[in-house]
């Protein structure tokens, strides 16, 4: 067992705004998932691993084969050439609960290098580090085709309602419209503190992270983190087929609960809908397809500082409910077709858990 500073150098990313970048094609690494913005250079080389910093997906790790410029992060890469990124990396994944103890502050959590560079690491020889990550790789590819065909199929649901309802931002086919707050209650989510508190944190209760709906699409099972029944009570509860969105990490992003779970103050949901307006589906797809046309927009900055204030006064096309049935029953097909995608995924999701639980436990 090594401490991960010892096997690799743990460092602190350089911040920058969007405003000071200069246009290019590096993926500027934040605290989300996925890249902020893009940048002209870059300060990192690829095979860096990074974990997000601060904010709602404060501890999540990422790997990058490409060159990357690093700001609201911590990056991991190899001292020497006894290390292997990739099984480094595979290594993280395997501990996001713990790095998710590290959490530090109540508002914004922070996950600082000090307390990563701690971690204790197996690492047994290169050539067994090389074989166990060829091993997670070939699965984490199969996801990735899975997730991509997912893709794809979200573009066939988008055609189908464009098609029957024109543009949800322009509203092209001048349907009518009402403000959110008149057809459904919002509520925010709540989170325990201190967060990682044992009273509060580990428990059975699922609860919804950013990182569950990045995975799993628009039908969403919390499996990331959960509380115990105190910290439940400390978090807002949300039954199953309630919509939620979130409103910091990644922004906008909205899905519809498959079970019950807690959401934390990261979420809004749509609650008490009235649903001889709006069907929930029809909800679900009218956001989620509004998100995607604005993030292509100047109106971008709409979902990316959100309010509840803000969402509280979305506009929302509103066709009749004999159209939303018929286009709800037009993706029936697609969304099964997208379901049995997500069991294949789960699938893969568990042989990973698995795989690696096995390589880190020295049983593979």
């Amino acid at each position: 067992m090594v401490a991960l500073g010892v096997a690799c150098l743990v460092r602190k990313g350089t911040s920058i705004t969007q405003e000071k970048t200069a246009p290019g094609g590096i993926p500027v690494i934040a605290g989300g998932v996925g890249p902020t913005y893009f940048h002209a250079i870059s300060n990192r080389a690829a095979g860096t691993i990074c974990v997000s910093a601060s904010g709602a997906n404060a501890g999540y790790v990422s790997y990058w084969d490409q060159p990357i410029f690093a700001s609201d992060c911590t990056t991991i890469e190899p001292s020497d050439g006894s290390v292997h990124g990739r099984f480094v990396f595979h290594q993280l994944r395997h501990l996001g609960p713990e790095i998710a103890r590290l959490r530090r502050g109540a508002a914004q959590p922070h996950v600082y290098p000090r307390d990563l560079a701690l971690l204790e690491l197996r690492m047994p020889p290169i050539e067994e580090q090389r074989r166990i990550a060829a091993a997670l790789d070939r699965v984490d590819e199969l996801r990735a085709k899975r997730q991509a065909t997912l893709s794809r199929v979200d573009s066939l649901t988008r055609s189908i309602f464009f098609d029957m309802f024109g543009d949800p931002v322009t509203n092209s086919h001048r349907l009518p419209t009402v403000r959110l707050n008149s057809i459904c209650k919002l509520v925010r989510g709540s989170s325990p503190r201190p967060q990682g508190d044992a009273r509060y944190f580990g428990g059975p209760v699922l609860r919804l992270m950013v990182g569950d709906v990045t995975r799993d699409g628009l039908l969403v099972t919390p499996r990331i983190d959960s509380l115990t029944l105190e910290g439940a009570k400390r978090s807002r509860p949300v039954p199953a087929s309630t919509i939620v969105m979130a409103v910091s990490g990644n922004v906008g992003v909205v899905s519809q609960l498959a079970v019950d779970a807690c959401i934390h103050d990261g979420f809004v949901a749509f609650t008490l809908l009235d649903e001889s307006q709006v069907r929930p589906l029809f909800l679900l797809y009218t956001l989620h397809l509004s998100r995607s046309v604005h993030r292509k927009s100047t109106a971008g900055a709409i979902f990316q500082n959100l309010t509840t204030t803000d969402v509280n006064r979305l506009e929302l096309v509103v066709p009749t409910i004999a159209s939303q049935d018929a286009f709800i029953e037009r993706i029936a097909a697609v969304r099964s077709v997208t379901e049995k995608l997500l069991m294949t995924s789960s699938a893969l999701d568990a042989l990973l858990a698995s795989l690696r639980h096995r390589a880190f436990s020295g049983v593979m």
